[in-house]
Protein backbone atom coordinates (compact mmCIF):
# COMPACT_ATOMS: atom_id res chain seq x y z
CA UNK A 1 0.00 0.00 0.00
CA UNK A 2 2.78 2.47 0.80
CA UNK A 3 4.45 1.89 -2.57
CA UNK A 4 1.10 2.40 -4.31
CA UNK A 5 0.55 5.65 -2.43
CA UNK A 6 4.00 6.91 -3.45
CA UNK A 7 3.29 5.92 -7.07
CA UNK A 8 -0.08 7.67 -7.00
CA UNK A 9 1.53 10.87 -5.70
CA UNK A 10 4.22 10.64 -8.38
CA UNK A 11 1.59 10.24 -11.09
CA UNK A 12 -0.28 13.27 -9.76
CA UNK A 13 2.90 15.36 -9.79
CA UNK A 14 3.54 14.30 -13.40
CA UNK A 15 -0.03 14.65 -14.62
CA UNK A 16 -1.15 17.86 -12.93
CA UNK A 17 0.98 20.20 -15.08
CA UNK A 18 -0.28 18.41 -18.19
CA UNK A 19 -3.86 18.78 -16.99
CA UNK A 20 -3.40 22.48 -16.20
CA UNK A 21 -1.97 23.00 -19.70
CA UNK A 22 -5.33 21.84 -21.09
CA UNK A 23 -7.26 24.39 -19.03
CA UNK A 24 -8.96 27.18 -20.95
CA UNK A 25 -8.37 30.86 -20.31
CA UNK A 26 -11.85 31.09 -18.76
CA UNK A 27 -10.89 28.54 -16.10
CA UNK A 28 -12.82 25.58 -17.50
CA UNK A 29 -11.93 22.55 -19.59
CA UNK A 30 -13.10 21.53 -23.05
CA UNK A 31 -12.83 18.38 -25.09
CA UNK A 32 -9.48 19.48 -26.50
CA UNK A 33 -6.96 22.18 -25.65
CA UNK A 34 -8.20 24.49 -28.40
CA UNK A 35 -11.92 23.84 -27.89
CA UNK A 36 -14.17 26.03 -25.75
CA UNK A 37 -14.70 25.08 -22.12
CA UNK A 38 -17.82 23.08 -21.36
CA UNK A 39 -19.39 22.58 -17.94
CA UNK A 40 -19.70 18.80 -17.92
CA UNK A 41 -16.04 18.19 -18.82
CA UNK A 42 -15.01 20.76 -16.21
CA UNK A 43 -17.28 19.11 -13.60
CA UNK A 44 -15.82 15.68 -14.39
CA UNK A 45 -12.27 16.92 -13.89
CA UNK A 46 -13.31 18.84 -10.78
CA UNK A 47 -14.94 15.75 -9.26
CA UNK A 48 -11.80 13.68 -9.76
CA UNK A 49 -9.60 16.40 -8.30
CA UNK A 50 -11.95 16.78 -5.32
CA UNK A 51 -11.65 13.07 -4.63
CA UNK A 52 -7.86 13.26 -4.90
CA UNK A 53 -7.70 16.38 -2.74
CA UNK A 54 -8.55 14.33 0.34
CA UNK A 55 -5.10 12.75 -0.01
CA UNK A 56 -3.39 15.83 -1.44
CA UNK A 57 -4.75 19.14 -0.09
CA UNK A 58 -2.60 21.11 -2.53
CA UNK A 59 -5.20 20.27 -5.19
CA UNK A 60 -7.93 22.19 -3.39
CA UNK A 61 -7.12 25.63 -4.93
CA UNK A 62 -7.56 24.18 -8.43
CA UNK A 63 -10.82 22.55 -7.33
CA UNK A 64 -12.02 25.89 -5.97
CA UNK A 65 -11.13 27.57 -9.27
CA UNK A 66 -13.16 24.99 -11.21
CA UNK A 67 -16.10 25.38 -8.84
CA UNK A 68 -15.98 29.15 -9.43
CA UNK A 69 -16.09 28.49 -13.20
CA UNK A 70 -19.12 26.22 -12.72
CA UNK A 71 -20.85 28.77 -10.49
CA UNK A 72 -20.29 31.49 -13.09
CA UNK A 73 -21.65 29.27 -15.86
CA UNK A 74 -24.69 28.40 -13.76
CA UNK A 75 -25.35 32.04 -12.91
CA UNK A 76 -25.16 32.86 -16.61
CA UNK A 77 -27.94 30.42 -17.44
CA UNK A 78 -30.42 30.00 -14.63
CA UNK A 79 -32.00 26.93 -16.22
CA UNK A 80 -28.89 24.78 -15.85
CA UNK A 81 -25.44 24.42 -17.26
CA UNK A 82 -26.35 23.54 -20.83
CA UNK A 83 -27.47 25.68 -23.69
CA UNK A 84 -29.18 24.16 -26.69
CA UNK A 85 -28.26 25.68 -29.99
CA UNK A 86 -28.55 24.74 -33.63
CA UNK A 87 -25.00 26.02 -34.05
CA UNK A 88 -23.48 23.36 -31.75
CA UNK A 89 -21.48 20.55 -33.34
CA UNK A 90 -23.24 17.21 -33.63
CA UNK A 91 -21.29 15.75 -30.69
CA UNK A 92 -22.33 18.45 -28.22
CA UNK A 93 -24.81 17.26 -25.59
CA UNK A 94 -28.31 18.61 -25.06
CA UNK A 95 -28.77 21.11 -22.22
CA UNK A 96 -30.51 18.64 -19.92
CA UNK A 97 -27.73 16.09 -20.38
CA UNK A 98 -25.07 18.66 -19.55
CA UNK A 99 -26.89 19.74 -16.38
CA UNK A 100 -27.41 16.14 -15.26
CA UNK A 101 -23.75 15.35 -15.93
CA UNK A 102 -22.59 18.31 -13.86
CA UNK A 103 -24.87 17.34 -10.98
CA UNK A 104 -23.80 13.70 -11.16
CA UNK A 105 -20.06 14.42 -11.17
CA UNK A 106 -20.32 16.94 -8.33
CA UNK A 107 -22.56 14.67 -6.26
CA UNK A 108 -20.11 11.79 -6.70
CA UNK A 109 -17.43 14.06 -5.24
CA UNK A 110 -19.73 15.12 -2.41
CA UNK A 111 -19.87 18.71 -3.58
CA UNK A 112 -23.42 19.75 -4.29
CA UNK A 113 -23.45 22.54 -1.74
CA UNK A 114 -21.50 25.01 -3.81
Amino acid sequence: PEAMTRRAHALMREGLPRLKAQQGSDGGFGYFRSSPSVPHITAYICSLLLLCSTADPSLRPLCDQLLRYLRAQRADGAQGWGRDSDKRPYWYCKAETVTLSVLFFLSEAGCLDF
